[in-house]
């Protein structure tokens, strides 16, 4: 895929959302640049200039050679791999109200820097209990998931918190000598 095409389906919020709920793989190719990095949007297209490990020179013109491994779970800006895939995802797909002119409004071409990322993917994941591969329409066998799964996923998920909720009270109240 071209690199044009790769950054226009990055930044517009209207093309090929779908896309990025198809799988892993597919986002990850989404996110590899011309250098053979699979990169954040936010280091490819906000913060052009850094050091990565593993690569002598600065990022501008830098050429990876094949040898450059990067740890699980992280991208090769070192940004979560989980991170950057679910901030993608919620790009694509939340339309909201904009406080200063009241018009549904999209994040278009606007990235979180990491940190910021690190927080709204962990407030998502913390009150919705879906996790970054709940949310692929296909699972690790390809086997297509539907909506109603998705939904599942995220009940069953509150039903663990809850009752996790519950033990921990009651056990709370036990420590204290309190009824149960």
């Amino acid at each position: 895929m071209q690199p044009s095409a790769k950054f226009f389906i990055r930044t517009e919020v209207a093309i090929l959302g779908r896309a990025v709920l198809h799988s892993r793989e597919a986002v990850l190719h989404i996110l590899t640049d011309l250098d053979g990095l699979i990169m954040c949007p936010y280091h490819t297209d906000i913060v052009k200039d850094y050091k990565i490990d593993g690569v002598t020179q600065s990022r501008r013109g830098a050429h990876v050679s094949p040898h450059v491994e990067r740890e699980p779970g992280k991208l090769h800006c070192n940004c979560s791999e989980d991170d950057v895939i679910l901030e993608l995802m919620l790009q694509k797909f939340t339309v909201f109200q904009n406080p200063s002119t009241g018009q549904p409004s999209t994040m278009r071409g606007d990235y979180l820097n990491p940190r910021d990322c690190a927080f709204i993917c962990m407030l998502f994941r913390n009150w919705t209990s879906l996790t970054t591969e709940d949310m692929f329409k296909f699972d690790d066998s390809g086997a297509l998931k539907t909506y109603e799964d998705l939904l599942r996923e995220q009940i069953s998920g509150l039903q663990n918190r809850l009752a996790w909720v519950e033990t921990t009270r009651c056990q709370s109240e036990f420590d204290r000598g309190g009824p149960l």
